[in-house]
């Protein structure tokens, strides 16, 4: 409930109607909030500071002074229609708001009866996500401008761990439980009693202002000759300072006590029971007690009524949120993710899940559960099993429930459960960095909020030219009739010229998905295979051998591209297209073409049409390829890329094979993965070594001694000739 509070308000806030005025006007914004870096790295300490103000304020000018208040209050509409005039979205709620820290405080990461945003299918509406009417559907449709990364009216939990740990956050929190405490005590110590708070008589004082120079403080029965005007922000400063260190040395010595006990547990989960307990003191604090005033003129029974209620709802609160971790949060993602692919497969089998489920549905079950019934589900093969996990992990990548840089621990679980090795883990995510490179690249940031800012785009896009595109009026037409309405609509959700264009190539292509992806799956595929080549560099014998053997951990790689174009080429016919792509496949998948042509169990003679085939067939002689860096600059660079790849072997033969042609670099990059708290054992081992300079000792040194010897290339050489036969 008291989440559903702050959501609630966050829906029909009149200061958030207000601040939307420019976007009403269709008033562009002037600037991006993300270039102005210090907003966004300070602005849990702006929000503080401010509602620090607003509280002085209160007490010194506008509790019972009407033309203050109403200044006070204009001067704030004022200053949330320019942050958005300014940074467009909700820049004023997410930025600059004071309320947006209080919000933050009391939601904590989910409410009593809030809606499980994690757990919503993909593109949803969630929570107060903001959205438009669509009047040709009758339904809500999403409006994001991806104005914040990590926002809580698209996902309140995702939301409060992304942000736990930020500059800021342990000042809001426990900052507020003082200024919650020292606001109602310091009317206490202003007037000696406690009658003065109580009795309401502050809201209602003649001459308000008239006494900021009178004493601000009564103790004792004597007045101390300090103005109320610096008694009241001293008072809350104090308040504010004293719990915020007094929070940290608890913090501390909590984490501290649990650490001896459990050296496993982290400093996160400290931070959140903590956290917790801060906002249940704060939030009975400030509704039994903040608003006693208006509470006394009611009967007493109201009065315990009221005061039984707020400690129900504060306790219900405290018992769902205790035992929440950010690792729960993502298995909870990842689970629902993984029902929704079990979902698709079901269907796509035709099976009866009442007698298997003794009449339950697939949402009522548990995640152990869901996993057992993958395993177990009649009619499903090894490959459909593999297709669920793709699927489920490539949207919770998608959503930013998983960073990649953490995958590997956090879905080690769910991989067990579905009895999915090493191998088969990497095969999949090698698919899904072919389908979309930028989705494991941890230098890209895509961020959920960003996906839907272009996903609002490319709907509102569609509703306004969808009509023209399909009546056959040509594209510059369209362009041209909808010229304005295309401008707004990029000014409003900040569409840069580059992702318009990719939009509309994706609107007109007349294949679908067939032509992006095959464009991409080029792309990879020239990029792998300059890599391939850059690899045959002339080194000495021992280099040669680690570098044959990366070729050989490349191979798969490229062939698994390669029979993803041809499968493309197989759904194509013989269109212009395929024949184009044809003839590009043909000049990068060399000398991999052959080989996957003529392998029966694919049955590619049978599948493509003899057109294609015969002109696959008769490129595959082509000495054409792409021209790579045949230089040790290029070597290098090519081997701290496969640094990336998800294989270990990979990483581990692409850092051993740095060391050797280039000591320096070898080194620094063994120290930078030491340094890193994601690595496999095996590239710990190789980078350990190099470091200790340890010769014959490592698994990658004798993993190549095998290699070398006349067993393995004896075999290699049956293998060739086998292939040729």
């Amino acid at each position: 409930m008291i989440a559903e509070i702050s959501i609630f308000k966050r829906s029909i806030c009149p200061l958030y109607f207000l601040s939307q005025i420019s976007r009403a006007l269709k008033l562009k914004p002037r600037h991006k909030i993300k270039k102005n870096t210090w907003l966004t790295q300070n602005r849990l300490y702006l929000q503080f500071g401010l509602f620090y103000l607003g509280l002085n304020f209160r007490i010194l000018f506008v509790n019972a002074a009407g033309p203050a208040l109403g200044l006070f209050l204009l001067f704030t509409i004022l200053s949330a229609i320019t942050i958005v005039y300014l940074y467009g979205g909700r820049s004023w709620c997410h930025y600059v708001c004071p309320f947006g820290m209080v919000q933050m405080v009391f939601t904590g990461p989910r409410g009593l009866f809030g809606t499980k945003a994690h757990e919503a299918p993909p593109r949803s509406i969630t929570q107060s996500m903001c959205r438009t009417f669509n009047s040709k559907t009758g339904r809500d449709k999403i409006n994001c401008t991806g104005c914040n990364s990590g926002c809580m009216d698209i996902d309140s939990e995702k939301a409060y761990w992304h942000h736990l740990k930020k500059p800021g956050r342990k000042l809001v929190q426990y900052g507020y439980l003082g200024l919650v405490i020292g606001y109602i005590i310091y009317y206490r110590l202003y007037a000696g009693n406690w009658d003065y708070y109580f009795s309401g008589a502050w809201t209602h004082e003649a001459n308000q202002l008239s006494t900021i120079f009178n004493p601000g403080f009564y103790i004792l029965n004597q007045p101390i000759a300090i103005p109320k005007l610096i008694a009241a922000p001293l008072t809350l400063a104090a308040f504010a300072a004293i719990a915020y260190f007094i929070c940290i040395k608890i913090e501390k010595q909590i984490f501290s006590y649990l650490k001896r006990k459990d050296p496993g547990i982290s400093h996160e989960l400290v931070l959140h029971g903590v956290f917790t307990i801060c906002s249940f003191i704060a939030f009975n604090a400030f509704f039994i007690y903040g608003g006693r005033p208006e509470l006394m003129r009611l009967p007493a029974p109201l009065q315990q009524a009221w005061q039984c209620l707020i400690v129900l709802v504060s306790t219900l609160w405290l018992d769902r949120t205790w035992g929440r971790n950010a690792e729960l949060y993502r298995r909870e993602s990842l689970a629902s993710k993984l029902r929704g692919q079990l979902k698709k497969l079901v269907q796509k089998l035709q099976i009866d899940l009442t007698k298997l489920l003794e009449c339950r549905s697939l949402p009522q079950l548990k995640p152990d559960e869901l996993y057992l019934l993958v395993k177990v589900l009649p009619n499903a093969t090894k490959q459909d099993r593999l297709q669920v996990y793709k699927g489920a992990i490539k949207e919770v990548f998608e959503t930013g429930t998983i960073k990649t840089n953490s995958s590997f621990k956090i879905i080690q679980q769910v991989r067990e459960q579905l009895e999915i090795n090493d191998e088969e883990h990497n095969a999949v995510l090698t698919e899904v960095n072919i389908e979309d490179p930028i989705l494991l690249d941890p230098h890209q940031n895509l961020g959920y909020e960003n996906q839907l800012r272009i996903e609002s785009y490319r709907k509102a896009l569609e509703w306004q030219v969808w009509d023209l595109f399909q009546s056959g009026i040509p594209l510059f037409q369209v362009l041209e009739l909808k010229s304005s309405q295309i401008i707004a609509l990029k000014r409003d959700y900040s569409i840069t010229q580059q992702e318009s264009d990719r939009i509309f190539a994706k609107m007109l292509d007349s294949h679908g998905e067939l032509k992006r992806k095959s464009t991409a799956l080029l792309a990879q595929l020239q990029l792998w295979t300059a890599r391939y080549q850059t690899l045959k560099y002339q080194v000495s014998h021992h280099e040669a051998t680690v570098l044959a053997l990366l070729r050989s951990l490349l191979q798969p790689k490229l062939k698994l591209i390669t029979e993803q174009l041809l499968s493309i080429l197989e759904i194509q016919g013989v269109t212009p297209e395929a024949i184009n792509l044809a003839q590009g496949l043909t000049v990068l998948a060399n000398p991999l073409l052959p080989e996957i042509l003529q392998h029966r169990a694919s049955k590619w003679q049978q599948r493509l049409s003899p057109k294609v085939i015969a002109l696959l067939k008769a490129n595959c002689d082509s000495t054409q390829v792409c021209h790579v860096s045949m230089h040790s600059e290029g070597i290098i660079d090519v081997l701290k890329t496969l640094l990336q790849e998800p294989n270990p072997l990979t990483q581990a033969a692409s850092l051993y094979a740095l060391y050797r042609l280039d000591v320096r670099q070898g080194r620094e990059q063994a120290q930078y993965i030491l340094s890193s708290q994601f690595q496999n054992d095996l590239l710990q081992e190789t980078a350990e070594n190099i470091l200790k300079e340890i010769g014959l000792e490592g698994t990658i040194e004798k993993l190549l001694q095998l290699l070398e010897t006349d067993f393995f290339k004896s075999i290699a050489t049956l293998k060739i000739r086998l292939k040729n036969n």
